[in-house]
């Protein structure tokens, strides 16, 4: 479902860019705005599930994306990682997998924010 919005939300924004580039495009994009738990493609499932990117849970994927993001320069050398929010920490392992579904399902919203580049 996710996927199909973004379909449909760049569908969209293509059109009405190209019926006149000068014009501001506003759209209201809001996934899982109705519901939860959201639900990725089987496609982006299994590409995920494939890089085992959550198999070490997602302290320690969160921990790999940070230094990543210092080695590539997108924060700076010295910034600290910060704790971990108290809330996620008394999260059970259901409450957990349907946050990481939620990350997941953001991938939309990044593909609109690339798509804002025209």
């Amino acid at each position: 479902m996710i996927t199909g919005m973004a379909d449909d939300a760049i569908d969209y924004m293509t059109r009405m860019h190209q019926t006149d580039p000068s014009k501001p495009i506003f759209i209201k994009y809001a996934p899982g705005a109705t519901h939860a738990p959201h639900h990725p493609t089987k496609e982006w499932v299994d590409k995920i599930s494939a890089m085992k990117l959550f198999d070490g849970g997602y302290e320690k994927l969160r921990e790999q994306i940070f230094a990543n993001q210092k080695k590539l320069g997108v924060i700076p050398k010295d910034t600290q990682l910060g704790p971990w929010p108290s809330q996620m920490l008394s999260l059970g392992p259901a409450q957990r997998r349907r946050e990481e579904a939620v990350h997941q399902a953001s991938r939309g919203v990044r593909r609109l924010c690339r798509l804002q580049r025209l």
